[in-house]
């Protein structure tokens, strides 16, 4: 891993970048992110365009996270609007 920049991550946001590097290709499932006590990581570019993109959308749940050669690259969530049951996908790459 190419470490290109130091961010300041939650406890949460930590533990899904180390799951996701670990599992390498597959999915997280039931994916919590809190504000917390941060720490401060080393990553590499696509693991901080995922941080940015999962900070903006302010969202603290996703059902699933695919994972793409050790990146996260889409969420899942699912919800209910005007009694009609959905499934947004969020990008992150």
């Amino acid at each position: 891993m190419q470490i290109n920049s130091t961010i300041h991550l939650s406890e949460k946001e930590h533990a899904v970048v180390r799951a996701a590097e670990a599992i390498v290709f597959g999915e997280l499932i039931d994916v919590a992110v809190s504000p917390g006590n941060e720490t401060q990581v080393e990553i590499n570019q696509s693991q901080a365009e995922f941080i940015k993109v999962l900070r903006s959308t302010k969202e603290t749940f996703f059902n699933s996270v695919v994972v793409h050669n050790g990146v996260p690259v889409q969420a899942e969530i699912l919800g209910e609007l005007h009694g009609i049951k959905y499934k947004k996908k969020i990008r992150f790459s």
